[in-house]
């Protein structure tokens, strides 16, 4: 009908759209932004627009990221480093040590002397990421607190195999810290909900 076919012309322009904020954001970090775009774009507007969006914008930054690891290239790395700690300093209780020590071990200034000294290898990301998930076991609840320490035992065992691609347990353990820090924030507000909730009543 023409309503199918204005709504299709509708979705597939707003996909556009979208595609090419996408786009222009990739631009930042390569110049070869359509490369990383390229075999997801097709596929995407033959299923829902929403969801592939984010899936395709998640995807291309990963795959640019995977790509300067291979190049040796650790500026993003350093970045994401540096932002997670922060976001682990915005949930840390008012224990001004506690925030020090974070600020200290996943500074962008201490990590990108690493690499700049050819220091930053396998046991030193290990060393970081492992502070890091100590750091998310203690915010986390306890139930999530298992499947954590599984987490980190399985991290290690990739990092020491010398058959692991980097790039691949690199980002691997990076959504996995993301993935965490998302759980805890959204434990932290479910239980202000509930206290809010419970004190209404």
């Amino acid at each position: 009908s023409n309503y199918d076919d204005y709504y299709k012309d509708m979705m597939v322009e707003g996909f556009d759209k979208q595609l090419n904020d996408i786009r222009n954001g990739l631009r930042r970090l390569t110049p070869d932004a359509d490369k990383y775009l390229k075999e997801y774009g097709k596929a995407a507007k033959t299923v829902s627009i929403s969801n592939d969006i984010s899936e395709i914008a998640e995807r291309a930054y990963w795959d640019k990221i995977k790509d300067d690891i291979k190049k040796e290239d650790f500026k993003t790395v350093v970045l994401l480093f540096d932002e997670l700690g922060k976001m682990l300093q915005e949930i840390t209780p008012n224990r001004k040590d506690l925030k020090k020590q974070i600020a200290l071990v996943l500074d962008k200034t201490y990590i990108q002397g690493l690499v700049d000294h050819n220091t930053f290898n396998k046991e030193e990301m290990f060393r970081l990421f492992n502070f890091m998930f100590g750091r998310i076991q203690s915010y986390e609840s306890p139930i999530r607190n298992v499947e954590t320490k599984f987490m980190i035992k399985e991290i290690k065992q990739k990092f020491e195999d010398k058959n692991t691609k980097l790039e691949e347990i690199v980002v691997e353990t990076f959504k996995n810290a993301y993935d965490k820090m998302n759980m805890i924030y959204e434990d932290m507000v479910n239980t202000v909900n509930m206290y809010n909730n419970n004190n209404n009543n």
